[in-house]
């Protein structure tokens, strides 16, 4: 089982997330989208698909997965500096924009998604853990249509502000699930 308090920092953290990137994606998307062509985008979802599924296959591995698990912290630091180096980089690379969170996404957050849903899976199961899923799930989308609602009534955010926001959010995340993660690893 895990207790309330590690409950409501993995809440706290994707609250933050998702209210931030629901409210800032809006703006940061209309900005890139418009200074790159098609076949950026394109490169960036098939280098996100190809290297999500060699991530994925290799979590099969309970060595490697073993190794995963170990160096976690080091996981979400990777991620938390390249996304914000990346963010602010693409401002004037735009395509480093998509191809850079293609690649981060694809790598580091399957690997952070999967370690921290792993051990909660080994703490939580049969119904508490459907439950568990569902609460986090309403919590997530009911930040995310705060957050929208947020977009539309501060639609003219500047593009630098909205990557701090994003920038900011992803290290709260990281340092919330890091602290939930210590308490419930197995």
């Amino acid at each position: 089982m895990i207790s309330k308090e590690t409950k409501l920092l993995l809440l706290i953290g994707t609250i933050v997330v998702n209210l931030s990137y629901a409210m800032t994606s809006p703006m940061i998307h209309v900005y890139f989208v418009k200074l790159i062509n098609s076949n950026i985008l394109a490169t960036a979802n098939i280098l996100t698909t190809s290297l999500a599924a060699i991530v994925n296959a290799t979590i099969q591995s309970n060595k490697i997965k073993d190794f995963y698990r170990h160096h976690f912290l080091c996981i979400i630091i990777i991620d938390v500096i390249c996304f914000g180096l990346i963010s602010f980089e693409s401002i004037q690379i735009p395509e480093l924009r998509f191809l850079g969170l293609a690649v981060l996404n694809a790598i580091s957050n399957t690997l952070w998604f999967t370690i921290i849903s792993d051990a909660i899976n080994h703490r939580i199961e049969g119904d508490d853990l459907t439950k568990w899923n569902s609460l986090q799930k309403t919590v997530n989308l009911t930040a995310s249509l705060i957050g929208g609602l947020l977009a539309i009534t501060l639609s003219d955010l500047n593009i630098e502000f909205c990557i701090l926001i994003q920038c900011i959010a992803n290290l709260f995340i990281g340092i919330m699930d890091w602290t939930a993660y210590k308490r419930i690893r197995y």
